[in-house]
């Protein structure tokens, strides 16, 4: 991933999730102060971010679990499954 560099900058690591969780359902945010938990709180989506600097940094996600989690997991197979738009009736 990094080249066999395990030193990666903070912004590497944020630039691979950029690139592979905009999707509409899981996003990136880069949160530099206080993370909230219930921030995505009565939403399907999901957030990933990087927070710190280039010594110490800390991969996070967050999710509403009662939307992301079994809930809503089963009405996103369901579309899909359907045909359907895969984010229909989900709280996007």
């Amino acid at each position: 991933l990094f080249g066999g560099d395990v030193s990666a900058k903070k912004d590497e690591i944020f630039s691979v999730y950029l690139e592979a969780y905009n999707d509409g359902l899981i996003f990136t945010e880069n949160v530099d102060g206080t993370l909230y938990a219930a921030g995505l709180s009565g939403w399907d989506t999901m957030s990933v971010g990087v927070t710190g600097n280039d010594e110490r940094m800390t991969l996070w996600a967050r999710f509403d679990n009662l939307g992301k989690g079994a809930s809503g997991a089963a009405i996103q197979n369901m579309n899909i499954v359907l045909g359907a738009p895969e984010t229909e009736g989900l709280n996007v």
